[in-house]
This record gives structure tokens, C-alpha cells and sequence, in this order.
């Protein structure tokens, strides 16, 4: 989000998506095909429901073989796109029974399982309103660039509210007002995560890790970059190899990937995540993941409404029978190998947290980590010691005329977030 270059990129991507004046579901920046092969060659895509012939399509819906943004000329291309997102979609492994709690085979039973010290890929859930349970992924640990602490990231539709309720998708953040979960503002000061998940070992008090730290507002109607929520935990929990996601083939800590990395990802880079319900898929093993577009607008179907996401990575397979994820899987993060096919170049990076996905699960929707670390002021965690443990919090009350709307403020040179209001 700081660079130039790309911000100019993402707005005339924006920009065709909005005036949709070719009838498209998606727009992209991404690698071109061609007989179904990606050439290697990057260009801008869009996404639409059937590809038809150029004589079934009325002349002003054709889409042009070029499009220029910021005075660049790009080759276009068209590819069919799934008609709905959604933020929780429907396997390389075995993803085990749907029995309560579930149970699967290994490896898919290493993401389900208690896990002490912490790592990426870790089954969690904040404590669900009484009647359901409910799971999402650990992505990894960060570090907080406010304070120096070693933090959680996952999806905001994952640890902000209890359960993963939709309430997250308003503005302001929580509602306090909710009896979903108490009804006065001190009851958001403290929502717990549990690890494993509820739906993996139902609620357990015993198994808290931490509580929400903070989280980035969805944007009902306007255009979200990312669903992210960052967790606080304690030193007790954490260790020099918290950074290592489950079941991973690398095992030099990863950082994340800049924007120019993050754009230049090929077709042919290995993609690898680690969730709760597909458990490791990718990179090294048999169920290849790979970036078939690097900025995407899209919408996401979150239930109750549809937001629109921009400037996302799509993540598909080669392989037709690979499910790239499913539910449970958000939060997970996305690690591509930048440089594949130059071994004194290539390195492993932290490029997605994933969050959403088609019905099918071949298609999966990550935010761009750059996008992640400029939002919220995070940076990769690499085994550094850190001290986890959170220091104290304050709240306020401030005048909802005035900050319903407002993500962050500095009062006396203390940033406070926004976490609900009465």
C-alpha cells in the first residue's frame, strides 16, 4: 500500500470492476492463459461466469484484447469465475468425520490437536455464543510494531467476535450492545481464544491462550483490503519455533513478502498453507497450490451481506482434485517460494492470510500480507526472543458522533482502537 506504482494498479483495476461494463464477476492482475495453460505472462484478467464466443456477446459487453491503466498497456484475458465468494467455503488429506468434536487422521489431526508452545496453522475459535461451536486457523505469530510484542494474526471473522459472529462486518467494530456477548463495553475489553477450537473440543476455559488485541473493521460499503484480527498471548505459551507452521518443508523462518515480490509471483512459484481442516496442502508435497492472480477484486459473501475485497490474491491448483481450502481453514497463512526457478535467488516468504474461497474449494481468496502489515503495524516473527506477554490496556468512552467511523486515535500520545461502542 506504499507503493506508488501498484496503488495506481489497484485503482484501475478498481475502476473496471466498479463500472463493470463487460459484465464481470472478477477483475484481476495475474498470469495469462492460453489453451488452459498459464503462459507466464502477467496481464489483466477477468473473471466471468461462462466464456463464450465473440458472437454470443453484444458488441459494447466484449471485453478489449488491451486495457492501459497509469499510461501501461496490458494484454487482457478472460477465465471463468465461481458467481459467489464466500467467507467460509465448502483434499489432499483426509479431513475426518463431521462428527462433534471430528476426527481425522494424520496430518490433519496435528492442526486439530492441543498444541503447547504455539504454532502457525493451529486450530482456534473465540468462545461461541451458547448453542454452536465454531473454528477457524492460527495463522502464525507476528510482531506488533506498536509495542514489540510477539502476537497472533488471524481473520477478523475468526477471533474478534465470539463464535465467529457476522457482527464483525459492522462499523464500529463490536457492538456492546449485543447480548450475543454481555451488554456493556467492558465485556469487549476481554474476548478469549481458545486453542483448539470450540468445534474441535467444545468451549474450555482451560484451553484460553489469550484474547483479541485488536482488529481491522470490515467495511459493509465501501472496499476492504483485509479481514485480520491480531491476538495478545503470554511467554508461556510462546517459543523460538512458534514461528513454524505445521507440517511445513522449510525450516529457516520466513519473512513477509514486499509488494514487488508479491507481484512478481509466477504461475510456477510452490504455494504451501497449513489450516485446521485441510491441514498442510502444497509446496513440496503432492497437492501443488500455486498464485493464479496477484490483485483481485471480488465479492465475498459473508452471510448476512456481500463486501466488496480488493487488491487479494487467488490461489488455485494444478491438480483438479486438490481443495485448495474449506471452512475452518481462514486465517491460515499463505508462504509461496519467491523465485522458484532460480535456487540462488529463491527464498520462502509469508506473502496471504487466507480468508475465503468458492463452494467447490478449488478457489481460494487471501489478503496480501503487505497489505496485512501496513494496515495493522505488523512484522514477521523469526525466533527472535520477545516477550509475548501483553502490557496493560485502557479504554475510553469517546463521543460516537465523532469516532463511530474511526478505526484508530492518538489521545495524549496513546493509540486507542476502536472496540465497540454503548
Amino acid at each position: 500500500m506504499n507503493d506508488p506504482k501498484h496503488n495506481k494498479l489497484i485503482a484501475g483495476i478498481e475502476e473496471l470492476f466498479y463500472k463493470n461494463k463487460h459484465n464481470i464477476l472478477q477483475v484481476a492482475h495475474g498470469h495469462k492463459t492460453k489453451n488452459g495453460e498459464f503462459t507466464g505472462e502477467k496481464s489483466i484478467r477477468f473473471g466471468v461466469l461462462k466464456k463464450l464466443s465473440t458472437e454470443h456477446i453484444p458488441a459494447s459487453a466484449l471485453i478489449p484484447p488491451t486495457v492501459t491503466i497509469d499510461g501501461v498497456v496490458y494484454k487482457t484475458d478472460v477465465y471463468e469465475a465461481p458467481e459467489e465468494v464466500f467467507s467460509v467455503p465448502t483434499y489432499c488429506y483426509n479431513a475426518g468425520t463431521n462428527t462433534l468434536p471430528p476426527t481425522a487422521p494424520a496430518p490433519v489431526s496435528y492442526n486439530r490437536a492441543l498444541t503447547r508452545p504455539l504454532s502457525g496453522g493451529l486450530s482456534i475459535s473465540s468462545p461461541p455464543p451458547t448453542g454452536y461451536v465454531d473454528a477457524g486457523t492460527l495463522g502464525g505469530m507476528v510482531v506488533d510494531l506498536f509495542d514489540g510484542k510477539i502476537v497472533g494474526l488471524t481473520n477478523a471473522h475468526v477471533g474478534s467476535e465470539p463464535g465467529g459472529s457476522i457482527y464483525e462486518a459492522q462499523v464500529p467494530q463490536c457492538i456492546a450492545s449485543n447480548t450475543t456477548f454481555g451488554a456493556t463495553a467492558s465485556a469487549y475489553s476481554y474476548i478469549p481464544i481458545q486453542q483448539p477450537s470450540s468445534l474441535d473440543n467444545y468451549p474450555n476455559a482451560a484451553h484460553n491462550i489469550g484474547s483479541m488485541k485488536r482488529s481491522y473493521p470490515l467495511n459493509p460499503s465501501g472496499t476492504n483490503y483485509i479481514d485480520a484480527t491480531v491476538l495478545n498471548f503470554t511467554d508461556s505459551i510462546i517459543s523460538t519455533t512458534s514461528w513454524f507452521p505445521l507440517c511445513a518443508s522449510f525450516f529457516v523462518p520466513p519473512i513477509f513478502a514486499t509488494t514487488a515480490e508479491i507481484d512478481g509471483l509466477n504461475s510456477g512459484d510452490p504455494v504451501f498453507k497449513s489450516g485446521r481442516t485441510t491441514g498442510p496442502v502444497g509446496a513440496l508435497n503432492a497437492c501443488g497450490l500455486i498464485v493464479s492472480n496477484t490483485s483481485t477484486t471480488l465479492n465475498v459473501s459473508y452471510g448476512f451481506a456481500t463486501l466488496t475485497f480488493s487488491d487479494c490474491l487467488s490461489i488455485t491448483s494444478p491438480s483438479t482434485n486438490t481443495v485448495v481450502g474449506s471452512a475452518g481453514d481462514s486465517g491460515s497463512f499463505v508462504y509461496a517460494t519467491i523465485n522458484a526457478t532460480n535456487p540462488a535467488t529463491s527464498a520462502i516468504r509469508i506473502v496471504g492470510l487466507f480468508f475465503a474461497g468458492d463452494s467447490t474449494g478449488a478457489l481460494g481468496i487471501a489478503c496480501r500480507i503487505d497489505n496485512v502489515a501496513a494496515l495493522l503495524s505488523l512484522s514477521a516473527y523469526t525466533g527472535t526472543p520477545v516477550t509475548a506477554t501483553p502490557s496493560l490496556c485502557s479504554y475510553v468512552t469517546l463521543p460516537y458522533s465523532t469516532y463511530s467511523n474511526t478505526i484508530s486515535t492518538v489521545i495524549d500520545g496513546k493509540i486507542y482502537w476502536q472496540v465497540g461502542r454503548i
